[in-house]
């Protein structure tokens, strides 16, 4: 027997009602189709000019509602890192995020289009380059590629998440 979805009480929620991971497991339940779906359109074939068929996905976008409807207000892309920045060398910090900014700006088309997203949906852009205990933050606004990375510990990205909220006005959304 399957679930009954429209039962909003069956949903888990998080302390402050928002909707919270509904699984147990921490399974990336994605990475198959992923991967799979990377592989169509190197052995397709269907007579008319072949084109390079290009995916992504959009980690995260984060959003507000204004009178019952959901609105856009930033889309975050995600970027692990597994070293604690301060036992590099400066240079060297900056020359790892010199090439995260590279691989989306310069190597693959990801930057070119998420901007490209951002500004149909009318909302922020940003790299999340996060190191794996959650305690530091860098990010990077896609939309303004001269822009400096911003640092944030995980305090102050936490403030900075409820802030995203507020990056639109009312007016600006309807």
């Amino acid at each position: 027997m399957s679930k009954d979805y429209s039962d909003k009480s069956s949903k888990l929620l998080t302390a402050d009602g928002s909707k919270a991971l509904q699984r147990l497991d921490t399974e990336d339940r994605t990475t198959g189709y992923r991967l799979w779906r990377r592989e169509i359109g190197k052995t397709v074939k269907d007579g008319r000019k072949r084109r390079t068929p290009y995916t992504s996905d959009l980690d995260q976008i984060e959003y507000i509602f204004v009178d019952d409807v959901p609105v856009p207000v930033g889309i975050l892309e995600l970027t692990r890192f597994d070293m604690d920045e301060n036992d590099m060398p400066s240079t060297s910090w900056m020359k790892y995020r010199n090439s995260v900014w590279e691989r989306f700006f310069l190597r693959d088309a990801q930057g070119r289009f998420i901007t490209m997203i951002a500004k149909a949906l009318n909302c922020q852009a940003w790299i999340v380059l996060f190191r794996h205990d959650l305690q530091s933050f860098w990010l990077f606004n896609m939309l303004d590629q001269e822009a400096s990375w911003i640092h944030k510990d995980a305090s102050t990205y936490q403030d900075w998440l409820v802030e995203l909220r507020y990056s639109k006005q009312i007016g600006e959304v309807l």
